[in-house]
C-alpha cells in the first residue's frame, strides 16, 4: 500500500505564518498600502493524501483507492476520479474511496495516471497518481492434432476472463498472469474441445492437442515386394511437418497390412523403415500422401536389403530364394535402373 501526502503552503520556520502570507504583509506595510488591505484566503478544498493498494497490479487486477481531501470552510465536498487512458472501470467514481479494476489487455509496463478532483461548491482542485502495470507470469505454447506437430490454427483459447486465438502455427500466449490455479479451455469447430486445468507458479510452456473428426481420416493399406511378398513388421510413420516421428503409426501384420488412424487432412509424409523383423531389412524411405477424406488406401511397394535372399546359384545365378517363402524369383530392375532390393544389383 503507498499513501502520498499532498504539501500544505509552506511555513517560515520558528513563525508558522506561511510564506505567501508573510511576503503579502510586507508589501501591504510598503509606503502607499493603506492599513485597511487584508490578505486574500485560501478557502477552496485540498486533496491531503491518496493511498493506492496493492503495490503490486497486472492486467485485470484491483486496486483499492482511498483519499483524504479537506476543506477550511468545512464545505461539503464533491468527488470524481477518472483515468487517462481509459482502461478500466471504477465500482463508484463519486466517492473518496473506491476500487478499479483494470482491462485484460494491458501489458507490463504500461503507466497509467489516476485523477481525483474535489470540488466544494465554487471552487476544486485537483491530485494525479501513477501506476505503472508489473510484470506477470506466462503460459504459452501450441495447438496441435492429437498425437502430431501439425498445427491447428483458429481455436479460441481462454484463461479466466483472457481469451486468445492460435495463429497459423498454432502459436498462442496468455501474459501477466498472477500466479495461483486457472482452467485453459481450446474449442474449434470441427474438433473436441478440450479443457486442463493447472496451477501456475512460474512462467509456463504447455501444447495443447486437439482430435477431429471432420479434419482427420485413416490411411491403410498393404506394404510388399515387386514380387507380391507381403511383409510383416515394417513401421509406418507419419512424420511431423519439422521432419520427427509423430506419435501416429503401425507394424505391419503377417499379412502386410497397416493403419494409421486420426491422420489431419491435407499434404502428409509417411516414413518406411524396418520394425524389427529378423528374416529380412527394409530399407528406409519417405513417402508423399495426400489424405482428402475420411480414408485413403495407400499400398507400398517396398524394398528388401539383399542380405534376405540366397542364390540359386549354378547357371541360375540372377533367381534369388526371398527366405521368407522358399520360392526363387528373379531379380527386378526399377524404371530408373535401381534395384528394387538396394545394397546389391548383381549376383555374386
Amino acid at each position: 500500500m503507498t499513501t502520498f501526502r499532498f504539501p500544505h503552503p509552506e511555513t517560515i520556520p520558528g513563525i508558522g505564518m506561511p510564506i505567501s502570507g508573510c511576503l503579502l504583509i510586507f508589501i501591504l506595510l510598503l509606503p502607499g498600502c493603506t492599513d485597511k488591505a487584508t490578505a486574500p484566503e485560501l478557502n477552496g478544498p485540498r486533496v491531503d493524501s491518496i493511498t493506492i493498494a496493492p503495490d503490486f497490479i497486472l492486467p485485470g487486477g484491483t486496486l483499492e483507492l482511498a483519499a483524504f481531501a479537506s476543506d477550511p470552510e468545512n464545505d461539503s465536498l464533491r468527488y470524481r476520479w477518472i483515468t487517462y487512458p481509459r482502461v478500466g472501470l471504477f465500482e463508484n467514481d463519486s466517492l473518496p474511496n473506491t476500487r478499479f479494476t483494470f482491462a485484460d489487455y494491458l501489458r507490463s509496463g504500461m503507466s497509467v495516471r489516476f485523477t481525483l478532483t474535489v470540488y466544494d461548491g465554487k471552487d476544486s482542485t485537483s491530485a494525479d497518481r501513477w501506476v505503472t502495470i508489473d510484470t506477470g507470469k506466462s503460459i504459452s505454447g501450441h495447438v496441435f492434432f492429437e498425437g502430431t506437430k501439425v498445427p491447428v490454427p483458429s481455436a479460441a483459447l481462454a484463461v479466466g476472463s483472457r481469451a486468445d486465438t492460435s495463429d497459423s502455427e498454432g502459436a498462442y500466449g496468455f501474459f501477466d498472469l498472477y500466479t495461483g490455479n486457472y482452467t485453459l479451455t481450446a474449442v474449434r469447430d470441427g474438433f473436441d474441445p478440450v479443457t486442463v486445468d493447472f496451477e501456475l507458479t512460474d512462467n509456463l510452456s504447455a501444447d495443447i492437442f486437439l482430435t477431429s473428426p471432420a479434419y482427420s481420416g485413416a490411411i491403410s493399406g498393404i506394404v510388399s515386394t515387386k514380387e507380391g511378398t507381403l511383409l510383416e513388421n515394417v513401421r509406418v510413420t507419419l512424420l511431423n511437418p519439422d521432419g520427427t516421428n509423430s506419435q501416429i503409426f503401425a507394424l505391419t501384420a503377417s499379412d502386410g497390412s497397416y493403419t494409421l488412424p486420426a491422420v489431419p487432412t491435407g499434404n502428409r509424409r509417411l516414413l518406411i523403415e524396418d520394425g524389427g523383423n529378423g528374416d529380412y531389412d527394409i530399407l528406409v524411405e519417405v513417402r508423399d500422401v495426400l489424405l482428402m477424406g475420411p480414408s485413403l488406401n495407400y499400398n507400398i511397394i517396398a524394398k528388401v536389403r539383399r542380405i534376405a535372399f540366397l542364390s540359386q546359384g549354378g547357371q541360375t545365378p540372377y533367381l534369388w530364394d526371398l527366405a521368407t517363402d522358399g520360392s526363387f524369383t528373379p531379380w527386378f530392375i526399377d524404371a530408373d535402373n535401381d534395384c528394387l532390393r538396394f545394397e546389391f544389383c548383381v549376383a555374386e
